[in-house]
């Protein structure tokens, strides 16, 4: 039983994993991968697609999402909204607080010295969490993650997407996404990684990196 969680890295780009991510008995994904990962290199298997259920989330989500998940929702509990949820597919309330005070005792902390978890870190840790557990949890493009560090963005986040979503976050780039850094606005991209390895240790899980496990 191995799930495949995709996160937004450039890495899967021109390796043809798709049908290995295809093959996966569950693939996770965030809600706004469709229309620019490739099939060839990242699959088409959509299982569960997480969103962050936060006003300024659930307002991206419901402006842009266009394709949905076969089995659930996964919403990423982050403060309460006012509004209507996306109707017709399940939806199973993620809560990230146990694994934000783990990180915290680890040292991890933002630029604002306040601790957010990346929505890769909470689908992956989802992924190991979940009952009946899994086998294996392949990461696929956590790029950041497993470099501990902030590329520059245009290796971060292909050019398609940077079209699709810029507006959201450009403006403020310089200022909380400071390259070659671990720590950007909320986030500590070098904790992440240790906690979910440590994570599935403790469930005797094998945790790996697509590109270590499928070349």
């Amino acid at each position: 039983m191995t799930i495949a969680v995709i996160g937004h890295g450039r890495s899967p780009e021109g390796q043809r994993w798709g049908s290995r991510i295809d093959q996966c008995c569950t693939v996770v994904r965030m809600w706004d991968w469709y229309g620019w990962q490739g099939v060839a290199d990242y699959g088409e298997k959509y299982s569960y697609g997480l969103f962050v259920l936060t006003p300024k989330g659930l307002s991206a989500f419901t402006s842009y999402h266009k394709i949905v998940p076969a089995r659930k929702w996964l919403a990423y509990l982050g403060k309460p909204v006012r509004g209507d949820l996306p109707n017709g597919v399940p939806i199973e309330i993620v809560d990230p607080s146990p694994w934000v005070a783990e990180a915290q005792a680890m040292g991890g902390a933002g630029l604002s010295g306040r601790l957010t978890l990346t929505r890769g870190f909470v689908a992956a840790a989802w992924a190991l969490c979940c009952t009946p557990y899994p086998d294996n949890v392949v990461l696929v493009g956590f790029d950041n993650v497993k470099l501990g560090i902030n590329q520059p963005i245009e290796k971060s986040f292909c050019p398609e997407y940077w079209k699709m979503f810029n507006s959201r976050f450009e403006s403020k780039l310089d200022k909380s996404y400071p390259v070659g850094h671990s720590k950007t606005e909320t986030h500590d991209m070098a904790i992440e990684a240790p906690l979910l390895f440590k994570l599935a240790g403790e469930r005797g899980l094998k945790l790996e990196y697509a590109e270590e496990v499928w070349g």
